[in-house]
């Protein structure tokens, strides 16, 4: 069973420990400062490293990060030259424009341990673009981080031509779309405008792949944000696993709360389960304020939005025999930095104690929603399924 710890005010984490392989470890850390940025940073890299000495294990057991800023443009630089952002060199490093409600940035960190059971192998590109490949004993991670293709032109090009790249980047360890692809975060610059024209790019392409309500779809968030290039539009960060039967992934429903994506044209899933021998790992996509017809609730409503996004998780959750206490983390994208007092109530009212939480300001694909929530969880599963180490 997963544990939520509160290690001090700045830092939440998320245990599930593995019975006979992995122990995965998930990191919030906040810096609610308003210093110089170069400051804060290193505030957070010696709450990094008090986090994970608390734990015994070490920095370079993370595979996967995400630094939020504020203020991309100008800190982007300053991060890159800094100490925690080197000391996590050993990870997949996604940065993205979302500004954090309390604060210049937040940071989230996934790590696995021990480190002795994978091998990786890390590959960075000149745009940013960072692959982390890790080779278990039964399986192969990819994370792929700050994908863009920042040509002039729409972004309707600019995601065709992203999926490509990715498209080439899985079919050269042997993966496709289809059969290994589990989750992904699109996040769209000015998306009131440019939502549609990613939605139908992607729609086109998953079709040519095989990818459709009658086989699957793959989890994803699709959420305003800025990249780190200004012609970029868009931008993907990706998780595909090798090994996997076709039976080891679950699309995710919510009977009576949510219709299918599909009903009213876009091409994701609810959520996504990868069931593995000894545990299972359930992708949950931005989910927001909406019935089985695909209406946008409470309307206006930031409260109502999110007790009804909160239902609409746990029945996603309870469908698949899981709840709230498996949840490894969440994050909380507000379109309103000035409706976070009281959707953070409905959060915290709504979840166990100390589940590592991200609030940021980031608008969802339709100006109606106030609120989209996202989560990760982890519960214990027993098949004939080789186990996730």
């Amino acid at each position: 069973m997963i544990s939520h710890n509160k290690v001090n005010s700045n830092v939440r984490c998320s245990v599930y420990p593995g019975r006979d392989g992995f122990t995965e470890y998930f990191f919030v850390i906040t810096c609610r400062d308003k210093k110089d940025f170069s400051y804060i940073l290193n505030d957070l890299e010696k709450s990094l490293r008090h986090a994970v000495s608390e734990f015994d294990i070490p920095v370079e057991s993370c595979v996967f990060s995400r630094f939020y800023l504020s203020d991309i443009a100008n800190q982007e630089n300053i991060l890159r030259n800094s100490t925690v952002y080197n000391s996590l060199s050993c990870s997949s490093r996604s940065l993205i424009e979302q500004p954090p409600v309390d604060g210049k940035v937040t940071l989230l960190t996934y790590h696995l341990s021990p480190v002795s059971l994978y091998r990786p192998l890390k590959k960075i590109r000149g745009s940013g673009e960072e692959n982390l490949f890790l080779k278990t004993q039964n399986y192969s991670l990819l994370y792929t981080v700050n994908s863009t293709a920042p040509a002039p032109g729409k972004p309707s090009v600019q995601t065709e031509k992203i999926f490509r790249k990715y498209k080439k980047n899985i079919s050269l360890r042997k993966m496709t779309l289809l059969r290994n692809t589990i989750r992904t975060w699109i996040y769209v610059r000015d998306i009131d405008n440019n939502y549609m024209k990613m939605s139908d790019s992607r729609k086109r392409l998953f079709r040519q792949e095989g990818l459709n309500f009658r086989t699957r779809y793959i989890a994803s968030t699709g959420i305003e944000a800025r990249m780190n290039n200004h012609s970029s539009l868009v931008s993907m960060d990706a998780i595909s696993l090798s090994g996997i039967d076709r039976e080891q992934i679950v699309s995710m429903h919510a009977p009576g709360k949510m219709g299918s994506t599909h009903d009213y044209g876009v091409t994701f899933e609810r959520g996504t389960r990868v069931r593995f021998g000894d545990r299972s790992h359930l992708y949950i996509s931005g989910t927001a304020s909406i019935n089985t017809a695909g209406n946008i609730l409470h309307l206006y409503d930031p409260e109502g939005q999110a007790r009804r996004t909160i239902k609409n998780i746990r029945a996603l959750l309870s469908a698949q025999g899981a709840g709230f206490m498996d949840v490894a983390y969440m994050i909380v994208y507000l379109r309103n930095t000035g409706d976070a007092s009281v959707v953070s109530k409905v959060v915290t009212e709504s979840v166990p104690g100390n589940i590592p939480l991200v609030f940021v300001q980031a608008a969802v694909c339709r100006p109606g929603w106030l609120v989209e929530i996202e989560c990760v969880a982890v519960k214990p599963d027993k098949n004939g399924f080789k186990p996730f180490a």
